[in-house]
């Protein structure tokens, strides 16, 4: 793997991570009998979503000020 495809790998990880935390942390429900089932579709489409809008803005250096969970700060 080079350390374009390694830099690439650890900012889509950070998206994703970000997403499904943000989605345990909106929809506590969602982990329960109840709300299982509706557990993938969500997180299937916010990862799927900040994931096409990362690939349209392109890699930027100051992406952590605005969204905090791509750096780990949040």
């Amino acid at each position: 793997m080079t350390r374009h495809h390694r830099n690439e790998h650890l900012l889509l990880w950070r998206v994703i991570a970000g997403q499904v935390r943000a989605t345990i942390n909106a929809h506590p429900t969602y982990f329960t009998d109840q709300g299982a089932r509706l557990a993938e579709d969500a997180i299937t489409k916010r990862v799927l979503g900040e994931l096409m809008a990362t690939l349209q803005r392109g890699p930027q250096k100051d992406a952590g000020a605005t969204r905090p969970w791509l750096t780990g700060r949040d």
